[in-house]
């Protein structure tokens, strides 16, 4: 089994439903425009079969664009994956760190290939590359774009009434409307009542202080959780906001790889630790991350919210349930078509209800983009063979 042709190819496509963190707007793009585009990523082996990764970039949370992503592939990864038997996804994947690291999403559309391949070669899900699964049904959470009182709590209450979310995750931060913070957070509460877990994700725009004087506040009103509420490069503070308080603590944007997230457990800065595909590289790397945690009592969250790609929620779908300790609910419920449709898989989409994503079962990935979609939304095409 070789890999005999590779195609990169970035997707002109535009969404409607657009978010805010504190670090400021996510860059999208508009149609017709590269900038903030996904990027898909088409391997065929030598008897034909067809293996897909898809990552769009997700400034301004990490440093790729669709540009570097785009140069990644084609400039270093593509060359090096020609003629390479899938079935070694190790070697493979060191191989492509040493050649160009620091470049995670761009590897994650590769390894998530990979697996999509030798699963079909194998005629079984990745979950079951990944060891097994453990679940058939995987909870989801919702998680909230920063914005105003009114327009925080109408997202919420969608996500619960229309949606079936359990978990709703709102985003807080900059430093500057911390009190509108905790304000948002009581509204929300009161309005989803005392069923639903609620949490808050700072991305890093609070300092230690503040993070303190909110999260104590809000552990009154049945906070369940906090995600990175300080900057990525402050551990010591994250370490510290974690004897200060009891809510468990989520390190995410301070720990990215298999190196920074051994540093963060290390130092006793986590209750969590959130794992993106995106932004670990792939499962190679990721259940490297999980065995770590695992190691030292660490809980496992799946983050990443795959927005507009079926290929993204799947992925995550198949990690979430080959990880048997994962915590709270996986992120990827903008991939299921909630908010943006996916304009390149049209048939046999992940199904949801409740609040919950069902595990595709067929072979790879479970999911497959439609060629002519492809071709339609194709901005352009780079091809290795």
């Amino acid at each position: 089994m070789i890999i005999r042709k590779i195609e990169i190819i970035p997707i002109n496509t535009s969404f409607g439903f657009r978010r805010r963190t504190s670090l400021g707007a996510l860059v999208y793009g508009e149609k017709g425009e590269l900038t903030g585009k996904p990027v898909l990523l088409r391997l065929t082996d030598d008897e034909g079969r067809e293996g897909y990764g898809q990552i769009r970039p997700h400034n301004p949370f990490q440093g790729e664009t669709t540009e570097s992503i785009i140069g990644a592939l084609r400039a270093y990864y593509a060359p090096r994956l020609l003629g390479r038997n899938p079935w070694q996804r190790q070697e493979i994947v060191a191989d492509l760190l040493r050649t160009l690291p620091g470049n995670p999403e761009a590897l994650q559309a590769v390894d998530i290939a990979l697996h999509d391949l030798v699963g079909k070669a194998a005629g079984v899900p990745i979950a079951t590359l990944l060891g097994g699964p453990s679940c058939e049904r995987i909870p989801l959470e919702w998680s909230v774009g920063l914005g105003d009182a009114e327009h925080m709590l109408a997202e919420s209450l969608k996500a619960v009434n229309e949606h079936g979310m359990k978990i709703v995750c709102l985003k807080v931060g900059p430093i500057d409307r911390w009190e509108l913070d905790i304000e948002i957070f009581r509204t929300v509460r009161q309005a989803l009542g005392p069923g639903i877990t609620l949490g808050i994700d700072g991305n890093g725009g609070y300092d230690v202080t503040t993070s303190i004087k909110v999260i104590t506040a809000l552990e009154a009103y049945g906070l369940a959780y906090v995600e990175q509420p300080i900057p990525r490069f402050d551990i010591e503070g994250m370490a510290e906001i974690r004897r200060r308080i009891t809510t468990p603590l989520m390190a995410d944007d301070c720990a990215f790889g298999l190196h920074d997230s051994y540093q963060a457990i290390h130092a006793r800065a986590c209750d969590v630790m959130v794992i993106k595909l995106y932004k670990c590289g792939g499962f190679t790397v990721g259940q490297k991350i999980v065995a770590v945690a695992e190691a030292a009592g660490v809980g496992i969250n799946l983050g990443g919210t795959a927005h507009g790609s079926q290929i993204e929620a799947a992925a995550a779908a198949h990690f979430w349930a080959a990880t048997h300790q994962p915590r709270f609910g996986a992120e990827f419920a903008l991939g299921l078509n909630v908010v943006d449709n996916d304009p390149l898989v049209t048939e046999g989409l992940i199904e949801y209800a409740d609040g919950s994503a069902v595990l595709p079962t067929g072979p790879g990935l479970g999911v497959t983009p439609n060629r002519a979609a492809i071709d339609e939304y194709a901005f352009d095409r780079y091809i290795f063979e």
